[in-house]
């Protein structure tokens, strides 16, 4: 027969692993998030750059309309 305290450390065991695997589980998953908060703040961030990149090129071009137009 198997002593009590022998099931009681198999027990401790038990709880500690459970712990252990969802400290790490909680921690896949808040690196996930992460990764994917940097992901969208990149794709923001590439998105409003060639925004900004589209909205400079659209103003030369209207500028350079507006100058030849008061040249001609």
């Amino acid at each position: 027969m198997i002593p009590i305290f022998v099931l009681y450390l198999l027990m401790a065991l038990c709880i500690v692993v459970e712990y252990l695997a969802s400290v790490s589980y909680t921690h896949l998953n808040y690196s996930t998030q992460l990764q994917t908060i940097q992901h969208s703040y990149k794709l923001f961030y590439t998105v409003t750059n060639y925004s900004t990149q589209l909205q400079a090129i659209l103003y030369s071009y209207k500028l350079f309309y507006i100058v030849t137009s008061y040249s001609t």
